[in-house]
């Protein structure tokens, strides 16, 4: 039982990223096409400081109002954040070929 127990808490961290990635998107790039770069970044600055914000309150709840095992929480957290971050050069590249094709 103690395996299923550390694959949802490895879930739960997944899920952590994935919706805190996702508030920062909808965050940055909801408020339409943006030409002044100091308000760009204003907007990016202030997203990134909820994403961590609500990063930290999610892991505070996770651990202190159930019953995961914080190791798989993190474990999952990191994974799918590692995972964001390794993919991130091959869609580049992708984009970048296809760019250059058209």
């Amino acid at each position: 039982m103690a395996g299923y127990s550390l694959a949802v808490s490895a879930l739960a961290g997944g899920g952590i990223c994935l919706l805190t990635t996702a508030v920062f998107s909808l965050r940055v790039f909801s408020g339409g096409i943006e030409f002044e770069p100091g308000r760009f970044m204003r907007r990016l600055m202030v997203a990134e400081l909820q994403k961590i914000l609500l990063t930290v309150l999610l892991f505070i709840a996770a651990i202190k109002w159930s019953q995961l095992h914080q190791v798989g929480l993190l474990l999952g957290f990191i994974t799918v954040t590692l995972a964001s971050w390794l993919v991130l050069p091959l869609a580049v590249a992708y984009l970048t070929d296809k760019l250059k094709s058209n």
